[in-house]
């Protein structure tokens, strides 16, 4: 298990940069590139950041805000019937009534159709809302099960944009790879695993809409 502090001192260590030390006159940009090197993994499904909320359904309203701990909703289910994804634009302009059978993000928001004419309860899955450390004692799974994919990107960021140092670079940037390709395809595993432990096959609707045949 790894602090936020211990992955700065990695860092600093591998990077043999003292202006990035505490008291250093580069520490923000390591704070910085830290944040950056985080949000930019944030949107993808890794094993680790998975997470789902539930949320009730308003008669007459189509929409529904997504729970906080999901940050990209994924897969939607309503009373336990999985609905089918669809895009905004497929729904948007419908104005038909009853339990929901299809949805869409919209502008971070939940967009239901038919739009429901009851309550029902939404289970919403997807990646997880998950916050970068704040303080050097905070351990969180970019600092853990990621701690080699951000260190390796916050080297690059650095290298790049604070030192100007291309060779460092590059070298951040072949580690950054090797521990994206292992995190995915760990990734990969897992979710094979799960599949044959609960014996169920992937749930798969058709990824076209028409109004006309559904």
């Amino acid at each position: 298990m790894a602090s936020l502090l211990e992955l700065k001192t990695r860092i600093r260590l591998e990077t043999n940069k003292d202006d990035i030390a505490p008291g250093g006159e580069a520490v923000e940009a390591l704070n910085l590139a830290i944040a950056r090197a985080i949000e930019y993994y944030a949107d993808e499904a890794f094993w680790f950041n998975r997470d789902s909320g539930t949320a009730p359904t308003t008669s007459g309203t189509a929409y529904v805000s997504v729970p906080y701990a999901v940050r990209v909703p994924e897969t939607v289910s309503c009373n336990g019937v999985p609905l089918q994804k669809v895009s905004p634009s497929q729904i948007e302009h419908l104005t038909d009534s009853g339990r929901p059978s299809h949805w869409a993000e919209n502008g971070g928001i939940i967009q239901l159709w038919p739009i429901p004419d009851a309550t029902y309860s939404l289970s919403i899955h997807g990646i997880a809302q998950i916050d970068a450390p704040e303080s050097d004692g905070d351990e969180t799974v970019w600092t853990n099960e990621a701690y080699d994919l951000i260190a390796g990107r916050v080297k690059l960021l650095l290298c790049r944009a604070l030192w100007g140092n291309v060779e460092g670079a590059q070298l951040a940037a072949s580690e950054e790879g090797e521990a994206l390709a292992r995190l995915r395809q760990e990734s990969r595993r897992r979710g094979r695993t799960a599949l044959r432990a609960s014996g169920d096959e992937p749930w798969s609707a058709r990824s076209s809409f028409n109004i006309n045949r559904g």
